[in-house]
């Protein structure tokens, strides 16, 4: 996370009197690219780039590409897709998953049911997800409510692209 991404969630978290105004579904409708952004663990550098579908009757799609990189000095490139539905509740788009697809990785060793398996068993875990909208006029800016990693707690800044 950068400094200036932290400065804003303190800030936004600091200032009960901020508003963005009402978010509606209309607002957050449509499909949306996502500016990359990472994630740093334990050995490892996780790149995402997104994009986001949101369809007008609730149905949701994302299409994601992980760059994977080990402090050993190693990189994957994995790419993978999940569908559902979502709504949007004070401010927060909830996300339910009902399926997932991994459709790729770069690693020859790693195959598509090796992946697909890993990420059957992540839905398993958990087949939702929460953002809380910090900004939807211009570009939906959002970071993650209750995220499996803390590691996943960033900002997420999507232009829309229709």
């Amino acid at each position: 996370m950068t400094v200036k991404n932290a400065i804003f969630l303190v800030a936004v978290a600091a200032s009960p009197s901020l508003s963005l105004g009402a978010v509606s579904s209309s607002n957050i409708e449509g499909t949306w690219a996502c500016d990359p952004y990472t994630m740093n663990g334990k050995g490892l550098t996780i790149a995402v780039v997104e994009q986001h579908t949101y369809g007008n009757g609730g149905s949701y799609s994302e299409l994601s590409t992980s760059t994977i990189k080990s402090s050993g000095g190693g990189t994957v490139i994995a790419k993978s897709g999940l569908s559902g539905s979502w709504l949007l509740a004070n401010d927060v788009i909830e996300l339910k998953f009902t399926s997932g697809q991994f459709l790729s990785s770069s690693n020859p060793n790693y195959t598509l049911e090796m992946g697909q398996h890993a990420l059957d068993l992540q839905l398993q875990k958990k087949n939702w997800s929460k953002m809380k909208v910090l900004e939807f006029h211009k570009r939906l800016v959002t970071t993650p409510v209750d995220p499996m990693y803390k590691e996943a707690k960033v900002l997420v800044t999507c232009h829309r692209t229709n």
